[in-house]
C-alpha cells in the first residue's frame, strides 16, 4: 500500500512540473490600447506589449513591431529571433525560418534561435524538401541542407536546379560541364556550351560551334551538327507563401453600467480604438462617472483632508473578469482600499477585441477630493 501511495504521489508531481512547463500563453493588450504582448494561464504578463502584431504557430509565435521588422519566440515565451528582421518566411517542411536583414537571406530555428545560415543570400530558388538551391551577393549559385551545410558550394555562375541525375554548371571562367545533386564534378568544366542532361545524353562544345553527344562518363557518342547554343537557363526564384501577420483591428476593454449611455457612446463612435489617447480618456470618462455615483469618501481620509488620486493597474481577462489589481500610486486612510472596492463594484465589463476577445493589462485613476464629500462619506449636491 505505502509502494502504490509513493508512486500517486510521484505521478502527481511531475504532473504539476508538466502542466507549470507547458502552460499555454495567449495574447493581450497593453495598457497603451495598441501593443501585444503575451500571458500565461494565471495572467501573469510573460512578454511585455511591445509588440504591433503576434501570430501563433505550431512551434511558438511570429512577432512584429511598428517597424514591421519581425522577429519570433519559442512557446515558453522568450525570444529565439530578436524583432531586426525585415522578412520572415516559413521553410514549412523543415519548420524553420528564412529571416531578411539588409536585402539579404540567412536561415535560422526558431525553436532554439541557432543560425544556421548567417543572412547572405540575395535569392532563394527551388526549396526541396531538405535541400534549397542559393544565390549570394556575387551573383554565385550553389545549394545548402537546412542542418546548416553546404551541399553544393555556392561557386558557379551558373546551375542547373534539380534533384537527379547530372546538372549543368558553370564556373566564372565561362566553362561548362555536369555535376551530380551532391555536387561533385561528373563530367570536368571544359566546354563552351552545353545542353541539360537527357534520356542518358548531354550535348556540349567546346569552340561553340562542332556539337557532340556524350553519355554520362563524358564519353562521345555522336557528333551533331546544326545544333545552336541554348539560351541562358531561366532560374525561378522560389514563389514563399509567407506566414500572414493580420492587420491589428483592436478595440480596447470598457465598463458598462446603468446610465453611462454606453450603447449610444458606441453607436457613435462606431469604432472604440482610434488612437492610445482616445482609448485612454474614454475609459477613464467611463470610471469617472461610475465614481462619482458610487465612491464612498473614507471618513478617516475626509478628517484628514485628503486630497489626490489613486492610479490603479489591473488586468482584464478575455471572459471580462477582473484580475491582479495592483495599487500603483497610492493615498492613505483607506483610499487605497475604496478605490479598489469600487473597480470591483463595477457590474460588467465587455473584454478587448483583436479578432475575438483577448486579455487586456488596463490603468485607471480614481480622484478623492475631501471637498466634493460630507462627514459621512456621500458625495454633495
Amino acid at each position: 500500500m505505502k509502494t502504490d501511495l509513493k508512486w500517486i504521489l510521484l505521478a502527481l508531481c511531475c504532473l504539476s512540473v508538466t502542466t507549470g512547463f507547458g502552460q499555454k500563453l495567449t495574447r493581450y493588450l497593453g495598457v497603451d490600447g495598441r501593443h501585444i504582448g503575451l500571458v500565461n494561464e494565471t495572467y501573469k504578463i510573460v512578454q511585455p506589449a511591445n509588440h504591433y502584431a503576434i501570430s501563433e504557430h505550431k512551434f511558438g509565435y511570429e512577432i512584429r513591431n511598428k517597424r514591421s521588422a519581425r522577429g519570433f519566440l519559442n512557446r515558453a515565451g522568450e525570444v529565439t529571433i530578436p524583432c531586426e528582421n525585415s522578412g520572415t518566411y516559413l521553410w514549412e517542411t523543415q519548420d524553420l525560418f528564412w529571416v531578411k536583414e539588409n536585402d539579404l537571406w540567412g536561415l535560422i530555428d526558431p525553436k532554439t534561435g541557432k543560425v544556421l545560415f548567417t543572412p547572405q543570400f540575395t535569392t532563394l530558388l527551388k526549396l526541396d524538401k531538405e535541400t534549397a538551391f542559393v544565390k549570394n551577393a556575387q551573383g554565385l549559385y550553389g545549394r545548402i541542407k537546412a542542418d546548416g551545410t553546404v551541399l553544393i558550394p555556392v561557386i558557379y555562375a551558373y546551375l542547373e536546379v534539380g534533384n537527379k541525375g547530372l546538372l549543368a554548371a558553370c564556373k566564372q571562367l565561362g566553362k561548362y560541364g555536369y555535376i551530380n545533386p551532391q555536387g561533385q564534378v561528373i563530367i570536368p568544366l571544359i566546354y563552351k556550351g552545353i545542353y541539360p542532361f537527357m534520356k542518358g545524353k548531354g550535348y556540349v562544345t567546346k569552340d561553340g560551334e562542332n556539337w557532340m553527344a556524350i553519355d554520362a562518363s563524358g564519353k562521345v557518342i555522336s557528333k551533331v551538327k546544326g545544333i545552336m547554343p541554348p539560351p541562358p537557363p531561366n532560374l525561378q526564384e522560389e514563389m514563399f507563401s509567407p506566414w500572414i501577420l493580420w492587420e491589428p483591428k483592436i478595440k480596447s476593454a470598457y465598463p458598462v453600467f446603468r446610465g453611462n449611455n454606453i450603447k449610444k457612446q458606441v453607436k457613435k463612435k462606431k469604432v472604440l480604438r482610434a488612437t492610445y489617447y482616445d482609448y485612454r480618456d474614454y475609459l477613464q470618462k467611463t470610471i469617472n462617472l461610475f465614481a462619482s455615483r458610487n465612491l464612498r469618501f473614507p471618513r478617516k481620509a475626509h478628517r484628514k483632508k485628503i486630497q489626490g488620486k489613486v492610479k490603479l493597474q489591473f488586468m482584464m481577462t478575455e471572459k471580462g473578469v477582473l484580475n491582479d489589481i495592483k495599487v500603483l500610486q497610492g493615498l492613505p486612510s483607506g483610499c487605497n482600499e475604496e478605490a479598489i472596492r469600487l473597480l470591483r463594484a463595477i457590474p460588467k465589463w465587455i473584454p478587448a477585441q483583436d479578432d475575438g476577445p483577448i486579455a487586456s493589462l488596463n490603468m485607471v485613476e480614481i480622484t478623492f477630493d475631501y471637498t466634493q464629500y460630507n462627514r459621512r462619506g456621500k458625495r454633495k449636491r
